[in-house]
Order: C-alpha cells, then structure tokens, then sequence
C-alpha cells in the first residue's frame, strides 16, 4: 500500500494522502495499511485519481476512504471523518437506515443501485446547506468486502430548477392582481407556499399626501414625504410580530436598518443584509417556518428597476437557510425583484390609465350638464320672447287706432282690427 500512495502523491494531492498518515489502521477492520491486499490498494489508487466524487466503505465496519473530490462533496465533514467507520458519522444518523438497507441491495444482487436524486443536508461553513447528487452504489468483487460509491453533484441544477419553477408560480399568481393590495395578500400567499426558500417575507408601501398621491409622476424624486406602511408578514399577521417595525421614514430614521433601504431605493436593485444585521423580529418569524432555522442573509427589493419611477413599495426576503448566495442565487434574487418591479409598475399603469378614463368621463359629463343647462336655458329665453311678441302683439290687435305693417314688396305683414281697408287703400295711394 506504502508503494501505491507514494505513486500518488504530488502537490495537488500531498494534502489529502497525509490523511492515511492520521489514522491508526490497526485498530480498524482493514487492519494495518502493510496488510491491506493488492486489489484494495489498486482500488483505492483508482479511487484516489478519478476527478469525480467517490468513496470506498471496507470493512466489517464500513470504515470510509474517499477522494478529494468526495471531501469537496461532504462540505464541513471533510476530513474529519476521513478513516472512520460510517456508523460513527453522527451528522448521518437520519440516513443511515435508508443507506445500509442501499448497501445491503447492491451486496445481495450484486448489481448496481442507482439513482438520479438524492439530496441530503450537509453542514458547510457553519450552516447547514441542501446538496442534491446522482448516486450509483456497487458492491466490491471478492477477494474485496466493501462498496464504491459514485457521486455527481447536481445542486446547482436542481437548486436553479427549483428556484425558476418557483418564481414562475409566483408571478403567475401575482399577475392576477387587479390592484395593489390584491397584490400584496397575493405576493405574500404565495411566498407562504415556499417556507424552506423564503423563511420571512415583509411588504413596505409608500404613502404620499393625498393631494401629491400620483403614482404616475415618472420624475423619480423619492424625498415627497414618503413613509413606508408595513402591509403584511409571510405566515405570520402583523400583531403576532409586534416587534417588527410598522413604519419606516427613510428621511428621518437613521442608522443600519434604513441604509439597506436607502440603497435599495437609490440603486433600484435588491441590496443583500448579512447575517448580523438582520434584526431579531426578522430572525424570530424565520425561526417559526420551514427548518426553523435563522437566515443567512436576506434582500431588500424595491419595486422599481429605473431610476424614471418611485419606489412605491419594498418587498423585504429572507434567503433560504441552507443555500448560500452565491452568483446564481443572486442572479435569481435579480429575477424576482425585476418580476415585482414589473407587477407592481403593471398595476400603478392600470390604476392611473383608469384614474384618467374616470376623470376624462368626469370631465365630459360636467360639460355635456352645461352644454345641456345652456341649451335648456336657451330654449327657455325663446319661449319667453315667443310669449313676449305674442303679448304685445296682442295688445297692439285691440289698440284705438290703426296698426298694419308691410313687407318691402307691398304685401301686408299685419293690421290690427281698427285698420279698415279704405286706410290700407289711401295709405298705398299716397
């Protein structure tokens, strides 16, 4: 065995083979590493070069060696279990049932188990993280007593899979708001749904004065007086977390909790909380949903992605306890946010194209009122200059004296009943 590890080593595995230097082999099963038979030892030279993740469990007692590619795969396990028997790996305990009875499968047909999903949770830098693997399990052949096990990691495919078939549900149940705060029960309803992804979600909405209240005012000034209302918490009522702020005056309040708003508001793009910033209330309701662990970090989105719109509204997430954020996952959170940004400007759209349509009537019907106020008060003055000629017409007709009226051709217009027609003839002759 000595001559195969000293084939192995170079400067890209000294660090990993030094772990067979770390563990006294005769206490073990497989007994001292001089013992160790031939075919073990080309196994384990194998084993040891495939870039792949791949352990070996040898031994009456499982006792596991795996590659470096394999430490990569266990996260905080590595190398602290390097050697030991698998009975001993304490953090696998929910699995261990579920994984001899794999074992015993693989040894009792001598075929391979193979599966394309196989999530566990792992600790990784302090935390624990989801890791999702394709897992192929095969028994060893005589003289060898032992499986190989053979890994490929999948999760960031099944993480990003996860994620956009989220989002997907989300937005389509956003985008059946008719107005703002059917958006927020939505938004919040929904996010409900996804406990482990989202451990807190928060809304903030911005109000104005009612006589400055435009949503379409495209000037992207956010100093009006805007105070932001918390309009509801993910699983959780407002009264059950009273220690979750209920206001939120950027222009007044100072100090870490209102920057990550401020910056949100200025950058129009999600601005990620470290863990030590995010305030007890928060951590309290992410403790109370999904794993019921604290977050790792969490995101203030705004709900405008260019500088040209306000920011109505903040829609404030937890990020999920065991993913970290890396790229992809802020590439998503990026997603999300512009998905929100996108509703949020739909609905302001549609508001004030209705606010218009309702004003543009409002205008109309007061003109089409005066224009039929005017017309019925014009109508009313010619009856009464209609009633005015016949009155006087009708005093004139019982007048003492004659009265006729001639047009420009001679044809008589009028005479009243003194008018004879020997003075219509006389007043024609002269």
């Amino acid at each position: 065995m000595a001559a195969v590890l000293d084939r192995l080593r170079g400067p890209d595995m000294d660090e990993h083979l030094e772990l067979f230097n770390n563990i006294e082999w005769a206490a073990t099963s497989l007994g001292p590493l001089d013992s160790w038979p031939q075919e073990l030892a080309t196994q384990i030279f194998l084993t040891m070069l495939v870039t792949n993740p791949q352990c070996l469990l040898l031994g009456k007692d499982r006792v596991v060696i795996y590659n470096q590619a394999y430490g990569r795969l266990i996260r905080d396990y590595h190398p602290r279990y390097f050697g030991l028997p698998l009975i001993s790996w304490v953090e696998w305990q929910p699995y261990m049932e579920g994984m001899l009875a794999i074992y015993a499968e693989a040894e009792s047909t001598g075929r391979a188990w193979v599966t394309d999903s196989y999530p566990m949770v792992m600790a990784s830098g302090g935390f624990k993280e989801n890791v999702h693997m394709t897992c192929t399990v095969i028994c060893l052949p005589p003289p060898l007593h032992g499986i190989l096990g053979i890994f490929t990691e999948t999760t960031a495919t099944v993480t990003s899979e996860q994620r956009s078939s989220a989002l997907n549900d989300l937005t389509t149940s956003w985008k059946t708001s008719s107005d703002l705060g059917t958006l927020w029960n939505n938004i919040l309803t929904s996010i409900s749904s996804y406990p482990e992804l989202f451990p807190f979600a928060f809304i903030y909405y911005g109000n104005l004065p009612p006589e400055n209240d435009n949503r379409s005012d495209s000037s992207g000034n956010d100093l009006e007086d805007f105070v932001y209302t918390l309009k509801g918490i993910t699983g959780h009522s407002e009264a059950s977390s009273p220690q979750v702020p209920r206001q939120l005056d950027l222009e007044v309040e100072l100090g870490p909790f209102t920057q990550y708003f401020k910056s949100a508001r200025a950058t129009r793009t999600p601005v990620f909380v470290a863990e030590p910033d995010i305030p007890i209330a928060w951590q309290d309701v992410a403790r109370s949903r999904g794993v019921r662990e604290a977050c790792r970090g969490a995101v203030v989105c705004p709900s405008s992605t260019n500088q040209l719109s306000k920011v109505d509204a903040f829609l404030v997430l937890g990020l999920s306890t065991r993913d970290s954020y890396n790229d992809a996952y802020r590439e998503w959170t990026f997603r999300l946010q512009r998905e929100f940004a996108d509703t949020v400007a739909s609905i302001n759209s549609a508001q004030e194209a209705a606010r218009k349509k309702k004003e543009s009537a409002r205008r109309l019907r007061i003109e089409k009122d005066f224009l039929n106020k005017e017309l019925a008060l014009r109508k009313r003055e010619a009856e009464l200059a209609t009633v005015r000629v016949e009155r006087i017409t009708k005093i004139v007709g019982l007048a003492d004296v004659a009265l006729f009226e001639r047009d420009l051709d001679g044809r008589l217009v009028f005479a009243n009943v003194c008018t004879s027609p020997i003075l219509l003839q006389a007043y024609v002759l002269t």
